[in-house]
């Protein structure tokens, strides 16, 4: 059965307290201040966002692998309890008069790593039923493996969504669902540098984040 409602999430800052990337690049990478400083850039439009992202996933690959990077995470990255009480709603919905609500995240950010954390902050029955939808890493010849450092490299998902950043087109449930019912679609976007969140038809905004400042100045 098709579901009645498709919730749209970021993932960073979002379905979490705290950014993944930005704690690696902080810490494992070049540092805050470059990350800033490239940040600024893909707000200005002196830099595109892929090309950004690129440099500071690069940063952290030098210094450490990607399992390691997941390792490193587990403990510093801590769940919205906000979600928590809307996924528990989402799975005991099911069935349900209302019907039911398919949760798919949305990022930029690389799969392997979501689904460790997800993984660990949700546990593995819960976190395979959460559709993910992001870039990912790849291995660089040469290097060892994955698991080495300068062993892998961020790899996009294909060219027209890197995600949806740099072209400004955004997924729709059909891209990924396959029902012949369309489903009411509704979004949760931290910050402004998510085009998805700013065209989203029903977003869900954070209180004190970019995006929500962005969209109550353009109103």
């Amino acid at each position: 059965m098709a579901p009645k409602f498709v919730f749209f999430s970021d993932f960073d800052g979002t379905i979490t307290l705290s950014d993944s990337n930005q704690i690696l690049i902080d810490n494992r990478g070049f540092g805050a201040e470059k990350r800033r400083a490239l940040d600024a850039a893909i707000i200005a439009g002196t830099l595109s966002y892929r090309d950004a992202v690129a440099q500071m996933h690069a940063s952290v690959a030098q210094n450490i692998g990607i399992a390691a990077c997941c390792d490193y995470l587990r403990d510093k990255v801590v769940l919205d309890q906000e979600f928590a009480t809307f996924w528990a709603w989402c799975r005991a919905a099911r069935g349900k008069a209302h019907g039911d609500v398919e949760v798919v995240v949305l990022s930029s950010g690389m799969e392997v790593i979501i689904h460790s954390l997800l993984d660990g902050l949700l546990g593995e029955a819960h976190y395979k039923e959460i559709r993910v939808v992001g870039n990912n890493a790849a291995e660089v010849e040469g290097k060892g493996g994955m698991d080495q450092p300068g062993g892998w490299r961020i790899q996009w998902r294909d060219d027209r969504w890197v995600v949806v950043h740099t072209q400004g087109r955004r997924p729709s449930p059909a891209d990924f669902i396959k029902q012949p019912l369309r489903p009411r679609q509704v979004d949760r976007h931290p910050n402004v540098l998510d085009p998805p969140g700013r065209q989203a038809p029903a977003p869900v905004l954070r209180r004190r984040r970019h995006l929500r400042l962005f969209c109550r100045a353009r109103d």
